[in-house]
């Protein structure tokens, strides 16, 4: 496989080009012995995503925890409706990423959310693992991660 030209390549053209893009060709460049000594620097060096291409190369989890860490942030802890809350908007998040906004206006959506919450809290062992999440959230907050 030959290393494409970005710039007339139709098959790139209008697709913005992602950090793992650049290491396949780099490793393309370096089979075929077409590497220069400029070429041999980490590409890294080379390409710095654009705020649109690095969005596009998250994977779902970082997407995730971006769009509920800020807002799990705003709830206040000490409140003895915490736990419920917070694995309401969880499973309100987690639907909404997977299934799209189209899903709220469903007639049977709240009925739904409330069900998926009400059965993480009633298992012991998945509320307990909502509570260490929403720990190493609040945790990650206050070493600045």
């Amino acid at each position: 496989m030959e290393p494409l030209d970005p710039i007339k390549s139709p098959i790139v053209q209008g697709i913005p080009l992602t950090e793992e893009w650049f290491h396949q060709q780099k490793k393309l460049l370096k089979e075929g012995k077409m590497e220069t000594p400029t070429t041999a620097e980490e590409a890294a060096d080379v390409y710095t995503p654009s705020p649109q291409a690095a969005e596009l190369s998250k994977t779902r989890p970082q997407a995730f925890m971006e769009n509920v860490k800020s807002s799990l942030l705003k709830m206040d802890p000490a409140s003895e409706h915490y736990l419920p809350e917070a694995t309401s908007f969880l499973v309100n998040s987690a639907l909404r990423q997977e299934f799209g906004e189209e899903i709220i206006s469903n007639p049977g959506y709240p009925q739904m959310e409330q069900v998926l919450t009400r059965t993480i809290l009633n298992n012991p062992k998945h509320t307990e693992i909502i509570q260490d999440f929403l720990e190493l959230v609040n945790s990650s907050e206050e070493s600045g991660q």
